[in-house]
C-alpha cells in the first residue's frame, strides 16, 4: 500500500517558499565565492611556495577568502603571501606594497565597518608597511606614509591617522634636506597634492587647462553646511599642503613643464574657493618664473582635445 504524503499546512508551505526563494536568491553570488575560493586554491597548487608567482597567488587565495567571509582562512594566506614576499622578493618596496594592497581590499569590503576581526586585520597590515618603510629610500617611504594617512582618513580612524601624519612630517623634512632627482620632487609633491584633496576638492583636468571661477565658499566652522562652501578648518588644512607642494615644485627648473603648470594650478585653486590675494600673489610668482606679465604667456592657451568631447 502506497503512503499517502502528508498535505502541508499553508504555513508549511509559506515557509518552503520562502526558504525555496533566499536559497534561489543567494546561491549564485555563495557559489561564485567557494568556485573563486577552488580556483585561488588550484592557482597555489600550480605554482608551488617558492617563486614570486606564489605571492600572487596567495593573495588571490586570501582576496577570495575573504569574499567568502572565511576571514580568518583570509588572514592565514595572506601572512603566507607575505612570508613567501619575505623569502623570494626582489625589493624591499614588494613588501610595502602587498600590505597596502591588502589593507585596501579589507578596508573596502562591505563587512569593514561592522567586523572588528577585518579592522585588526586593516591595522596590522598598515603596521607591517610602516616597519617595511624604514627599509626603503625616503622620497619613497614619503609616497607609501601618504597612502596610509588616506587609508586611515577613510577608514575614519583618527588616531591613528594623527600618527602617520607624525611620521610623514618627519620623513617629508628629511627628504627635504637633502638633494633629490626631478622625479622625486614630483612623486613627493604629487603626494602632498593628494593630501590636500582629503580636505577639499582637488581641481579637475579642464578646470586646471582652461581655468575657472570662484564656486565654493570657506566659511566658519560654526556656520550649517550648505552645497559650495567648505569649513575653515578642512581648508586650511588643504591649503597647508597645497602650499608645502607648491615649495617641492619650486625645486625644478624655472621652464619645468611641471613646475609651470603646477604654478598655474595652484592660481586657479585658490581663485575655486574664493581666495583673491593669494590667487595675486601666486599669479605674481607665476610671473617671475615667465618674466613676463604678458597673461598670454603666463597662461597660454591649451591646444583643443577633440578626442575627449570637452573641447
Amino acid at each position: 500500500m502506497q503512503r499517502k504524503t502528508p498535505r502541508r499546512t499553508k504555513s508549511e508551505r509559506s515557509l518552503a517558499y520562502l526558504l525555496a526563494f533566499s536559497f534561489a536568491a543567494c546561491t549564485p553570488a555563495v557559489l561564485a565565492d567557494q568556485r573563486d575560493v577552488l580556483n585561488a586554491q588550484k592557482y597555489v597548487k600550480e605554482v608551488g611556495e617558492n617563486q614570486e608567482e606564489s605571492i600572487t597567488a596567495h593573495f588571490d587565495l586570501a582576496c577570495a577568502y575573504l569574499e567568502d567571509e572565511k576571514y580568518q582562512k583570509a588572514d592565514d594566506a595572506f601572512n603566507k603571501a607575505v612570508a613567501i614576499e619575505k623569502r623570494v622578493g626582489l625589493t624591499t618596496h614588494g613588501i610595502v606594497t602587498l600590505y597596502m594592497d591588502w589593507a585596501e581590499r579589507l578596508v573596502e569590503h562591505y563587512e569593514f565597518k561592522k567586523n572588528p576581526e577585518l579592522l585588526k586585520q586593516a591595522t596590522q597590515a598598515i603596521a607591517g608597511a610602516t616597519l617595511a618603510t624604514k627599509r626603503i629610500p625616503l622620497h619613497d617611504s614619503v609616497y607609501y606614509h601618504q597612502q596610509m594617512i588616506e587609508f586611515f582618513h577613510k577608514a575614519g580612524m583618527k588616531t591613528e591617522e594623527k600618527k602617520q601624519i607624525q611620521i610623514f612630517d618627519s620623513r617629508l623634512v628629511a627628504v627635504e634636506q637633502g638633494p633629490l632627482e626631478s622625479h622625486e620632487i614630483t612623486q613627493i609633491g604629487f603626494a602632498l597634492k593628494q593630501l590636500a584633496a582629503m580636505h577639499a576638492r582637488a581641481l579637475s583636468v579642464h578646470e586646471i587647462h582652461h581655468g575657472t571661477k570662484p564656486t565654493e565658499q570657506v566659511t566658519s566652522d560654526n556656520t550649517p553646511s550648505k552645497p559650495k562652501t567648505i569649513k575653515q578648518s578642512e581648508f586650511s588644512k588643504a591649503e597647508c599642503y597645497m602650499l608645502r607642494a607648491n615649495q617641492v615644485f619650486s625645486r625644478l627648473a624655472e621652464n619645468s613643464h611641471i613646475r609651470l603648470q603646477e604654478q598655474r594650478e595652484l592660481i586657479f585653486w585658490f581663485r575655486y574657493y574664493g581666495r583673491k590675494s593669494q590667487e595675486e600673489f601666486q599669479t605674481r610668482q607665476l610671473a617671475k618664473l615667465v618674466h613676463s606679465n604678458d597673461l598670454k604667456i603666463m597662461f597660454p592657451p591649451v591646444e583643443r582635445c577633440l578626442g575627449c568631447g570637452r573641447g
